[in-house]
């Protein structure tokens, strides 16, 4: 197991749980979203980490002064979750459920809307499916906000005609940084 630590903000340099279930997010892939978070969206927001594992991202979030909501599933990745918050000292929602029943507009409220939802699904699940539930999710997304989507490098891009996408990738991993097309 890998030592993974906070990159920036309030909790710099700390290091958190990960359970033997999570595959965090690389700390150049975190660097690079937050990098371009703060071009793309430079005020603090409020950030929906679906598919939490450690909280890599989400605490990330949290420490660089989002307001931020993790949903996990898994009972060894929540664990984690709720001992790095408690350790980190930061204010984080951490909400036990199904990303894809969050994506459909159940567990954190119908009218519940965020300026940044990050969606990092783990890499055996069918890919296709998760990334269209994600497409169809535009209702969880403020006016303006960003859909931004981790995928293995080898995966096609997600979108279709409803959305603008950029992509980029970093060794095996890629962000996928979404827009509705309307914007």
């Amino acid at each position: 197991m890998s030592l993974v630590r906070i990159i920036a903000g309030a909790a710099h340099g700390r290091a958190l749980n990960v359970p033997p279930s999570a595959r965090p997010t690389p700390a150049l892939v975190r660097k690079a979203l937050f990098d371009t978070l703060a071009s793309a969206a430079p005020n603090a927001a409020d950030f929906l980490d679906l598919y939490a594992g450690s909280g890599a991202v989400g605490f990330e979030a949290a420490s660089r002064g989002y307001d931020v909501t993790l949903v996990e599933q898994d009972p060894m990745a929540l664990r984690a979750l709720n001992q790095n918050r408690a350790r980190l000292g930061l204010h984080a929602v951490v909400v036990r459920g199904d990303a894809l029943a969050v994506m459909r507009g159940r567990l954190v409220g119908p009218n519940a809307a965020f300026d940044v939802v990050f969606l990092d699904p783990p890499f055996n699940q069918p890919l296709p499916a998760v990334v269209s539930a994600a497409l169809n999710a535009g209702s969880l997304l403020r006016m303006g906000g960003l859909l931004v989507v981790q995928l293995p490098s080898s995966a096609p891009p997600p979108g279709d005609s409803r959305w603008a996408t950029r992509s980029r990738a970093y060794g095996s991993n890629s962000l996928h940084y979404l827009t509705p097309a309307s914007d």
